[in-house]
């Protein structure tokens, strides 16, 4: 299987569209998780909603397979807030079929926030949440996706 990581230091939504023309033509799928970014810079979940879903339609174009996974939690209460709105809409976007979704944060947080022994500062993860992370999304590294019957 090959790679290519487009996960860069501080990226947003919006860099993340800019940078879709170095993914690879024979990408078969794509693995999404950005906007704790977006969040810690002030914007609103609505609007990183706006840049989000034209990064979805983006991908369509591209015609690979989208897994988007949850962004993640915090410990920062305000931006959790702003968060569980975008993740709760990316949740039903995937529900109609246009992608796969997993919720990350059922295994990375607990009571509204990142859990502590996941992260080094309360944003990024450590090794044990990498590890966490890891494991939820390597079966749909190898598998095929039916996003027609997507169970959110």
């Amino acid at each position: 299987m090959s790679i290519s990581n487009r996960g860069l230091g501080s990226v947003t939504v919006s860099l993340l569209r800019e940078n879709l023309p170095y993914i690879p033509e024979d990408a078969e799928r794509a693995f999404v998780m950005v906007g704790v970014n977006d969040i810690s810079k002030g914007r609103q979940a609505e609007d990183v909603l706006i840049d989000y879903l034209a990064l979805l339609d983006d991908l369509d174009a591209l015609k690979v397979d989208i897994v988007v996974q949850s962004t993640l939690l915090t410990n920062n209460r305000k931006w959790n807030a702003e968060i569980d709105k975008v993740n709760m809409i990316l949740s039903n976007t995937c529900q109609q079929g246009r992608c796969t979704f997993v919720d990350l944060n059922s295994e990375l947080a607990a009571d509204g926030a990142i859990r502590p022994g996941m992260t080094y500062d309360g944003v990024h993860l450590n090794g044990r949440g990498y590890s966490t992370w890891s494991r939820a999304i390597r079966p749909l590294m190898s598998t095929d996706i039916d996003q027609s019957s997507n169970p959110g």
